[in-house]
């Protein structure tokens, strides 16, 4: 590690302690003045047009804290684009999944898009919220003009407690994890609930059992739903247990999941999904030639491998992670998220394009139970 990494890893650091910091500072004060934690109620009425006042005053914080974040469920147009546009790169929407959106409404998330938001959509979404660290929104307003100009009538909450917060955030994820991004193509998903139980998954999978099993299990084994499956995969030490899904060749892909790992050993490696580069019929030896995204658990540390291990973050076993990676052979790099926090990763191999997804597995001091569920591929180009 040169001292430009070190360098970059205590500012990072830094930051996060200040960040924390100031975080307590701001929940002390809130709960030593109750009447700061008091919900506030906005209408949207060509008399009343608080909703739009009380907006513009959560989302003004943005231009020069750069460690705000908003997320938007509902529709956006050009009203309050030039604001987003500033902050696009910390911003999510998630909109109503419809064929054709009023003219506006298109030509504002294709703005945001250019600018760097993330943008998706939810076929059964009908809630509206808008969201910051510390200030929340619920009710019938959009970031469009007919709410904002009072062309309707719409009535909001407004509110900063942190419990709301916290609960609204979770909900948010939920509803992010399941949508599907504006643009891209989707290419799988699959959360194994069409599987029979004790199965192995089938098309458009491939499975390759050795000593191990890779079968669909009802979600109450690990404390879920008795009515929803998932994928379980048990791999003793020496075997090369995987799961695999082939696409055609792409250059920008983004992958999310679940994933919980019952039990591991100090050098288990399984750790999720390699994204890799194989021929159509790949051999145990090609399998492991070609990796764009190479991830496993080693000291019970997620870490990203290229010539070197590189730590993310501590795993702890029977516990749920939502993980999302976004591959770029134009950059030979990629990004991911695990559970909203996001780190970088560059290219084990130099690949042109990829066409693989697939569970790792490690021949060697390898001995895991892992769960995976709601597995979404989407290409981009």
């Amino acid at each position: 590690m040169t001292l430009h990494d070190i360098t970059q890893k205590l500012n990072k650091m830094e930051m996060s302690y200040v960040d924390l910091a100031r975080e307590v500072v701001r929940l002390r004060q809130l709960y030593e003045d109750k009447e700061k934690l008091r919900p506030i109620f906005l209408e949207s009425t060509p008399s009343n047009k608080i909703f739009r006042k009380k907006v513009i005053e959560v989302l003004s914080p943005l231009d020069t804290n750069i460690s705000l974040k908003l997320d938007v469920i509902g529709f956006v147009d050009n009203t309050l684009l030039d604001k987003l546009e500033t902050c696009a790169k910390r911003v999510r929407i998630v909109c109503h999944d419809q064929k054709k959106h009023p003219k506006e409404v298109e030509s504002a998330i294709k703005r945001l898009l250019e600018a760097g938001a993330e943008i998706r959509s939810h076929r059964e979404m009908h809630a509206r919220m808008i969201r910051t660290n510390n200030h929340i929104i619920i009710g019938s307003g959009d970031l469009q003009a007919d709410s904002l100009d009072a062309n309707r009538t719409d009535a909001c909450i407004w509110s900063n407690h942190p419990e709301i917060l916290t609960d609204t955030k979770i909900f948010f994820e939920k509803i992010w994890n399941e949508s599907t991004p504006v643009g891209d193509t989707l290419l799988l998903r699959s959360d194994f609930s069409k599987y029979r139980e004790g199965s192995s998954p089938y098309d458009p999978w491939r499975v390759n059992q050795q000593l191990g099993t890779i079968k669909t299990v009802k979600q109450s084994e690990v404390g879920g739903s008795n009515q929803k499956k998932c994928l379980k995969i048990t791999s003793p030490t020496g075997s090369h247990d995987y799961l695999l899904y082939r696409f055609r060749d792409c250059k920008q892909l983004k992958l999310a999941y679940r994933i919980r790992h019952q039990s591991f050993n100090a050098f288990g490696l399984g750790a999720g999904f390699h994204i890799q580069h194989t021929p159509e019929n790949p051999s145990e030896e090609t399998i492991e030639e070609n990796f764009a995204v190479w991830m496993g658990i080693r000291q019970k540390q997620l870490q990203w491998y290229d010539t070197e291990y590189h730590k993310v973050c501590p795993i702890k076993p029977k516990k749920w992670y939502n993980i999302s990676v976004s591959v770029d052979c134009n950059e030979q790099a990629y990004s991911f998220k695990v559970d909203g926090k996001e780190f970088e990763g560059n290219f084990r191999h130099y690949l042109d394009t990829v066409n693989t997804i697939r569970t790792n597995s490690w021949k060697e001091k390898t001995e895991w139970t892992t769960y995976i569920d709601q597995v979404i591929l989407h290409k981009i180009s």
